[in-house]
């Protein structure tokens, strides 16, 4: 008889974690690929680590090209991170986003604050007396919140991916606020800034909009600024192309003559 205990080890998740990745609708294999990776990052209190595509497949029994498709799912919406690219000798470092707010998903379901028992004060809640009977009153209480959360919940709005690298999220309204403000070349520059800052410094930022608004518009305007300036000192610099390499004496010599 299997017997499993946690002191025989467990892979700690936040509750908010789970209550987001429940809400997806994600396929099985999808969530089985979730499963192993946190069983191997979080399993072993880590943010990170080297898993292939094979390992993944043999640890859920599912054949590695499907296992391939479904994993680069998860990478482009975002909810697996890649930290490093596989090497000759090494798997690729990946990793699972727990910002969701960074999830580029059309089809993703949030909420304020997930439902609750009233009882649910610690990590596994506090059991109530009628739960061993089937039901009793918070039971009742617990559907008629989940009920009412599920008809409450909208789609969340789409955030797509700007930049050469892809690491700018956005919304359709953020990115027409701030073309419609900024103008369609000032938004240009601004994403191709954020996207190279984001590739080379990897910063965690859970608001893009906000970050472009708090200064990366400033840092533009200042290199539009600067380029200007150059340009405007270029053009009244001295032509030197045509000047006389001769002496001073030459020089004479040459107005004499022409005066005679």
């Amino acid at each position: 008889m299997a017997n499993p205990q946690k002191e025989n080890g467990y892979t700690p998740v936040a509750n908010e974690l789970l209550e987001k990745v429940y809400r997806l609708k994600l396929n099985g294999t999808e969530f089985r690929i979730l499963m192993v990776i946190w069983r191997f990052t979080y399993g072993f209190s880590r943010k990170e680590s080297k898993l292939s595509v094979n390992f993944i497949a043999e640890a859920i029994g599912i054949d590695s090209r499907t296992v391939k498709r479904e994993l680069n799912k998860l990478i482009d919406m975002n909810v697996i991170n890649i930290i490093s690219n596989a090497t000759f000798s090494d798997a690729r470092v990946i990793a699972f986003n727990k910002d969701y707010d960074t999830w580029a998903l059309n089809y993703h379901l949030v909420a304020n604050s997930p439902p609750q028992s009233k009882n649910d004060t610690t990590s596994g809640g506090e059991k109530n007396q009628n739960d061993s009977k089937g039901g009793g009153e918070n039971a009742t209480q617990d559907k008629q919140s989940l009920k009412q959360y599920n008809n409450t919940s909208k789609p969340r709005l789409q955030k797509r991916r700007y930049g050469e690298y892809k690491n700018v999220l956005l919304t359709d309204e953020e990115k027409d606020k701030l073309i419609a403000e900024y103008g369609q070349d000032i938004f240009g520059k601004c994403i191709t800034k954020l996207d190279e800052y984001i590739e080379i410094k990897r910063p965690k930022y859970k608001n893009h909009y906000l970050v472009i608004r708090k200064w990366v518009v400033k840092a533009v305007l200042e290199d539009e600024a600067k380029s200007k300036k150059k340009g405007e000192d270029q053009n009244n610099a001295y032509d030197v192309s045509n000047w006389y390499t001769m002496s001073y004496y030459d020089q004479f010599k040459k107005a004499k003559q022409e005066t005679n």
